[in-house]
């Protein structure tokens, strides 16, 4: 279920009440939280 959606940060709650967000710059994801697994991923573009 999408929770919060910002210029900055977009929020799902799964069926387990665990958050996955994404962070942005503005122009592009930055960071994913996944609050389940207690990570911080980095994104980084493909190319």
């Amino acid at each position: 279920m999408l929770k919060k959606i910002t210029l900055q940060e977009l929020t799902f709650v799964d069926r387990f009440g665990y958050r996955i967000t994404i962070e942005t710059d503005q122009h592009r994801p930055v960071k994913l939280i996944d609050e389940a697994d207690d990570q911080i991923y980095d994104l980084q573009p493909l190319s």
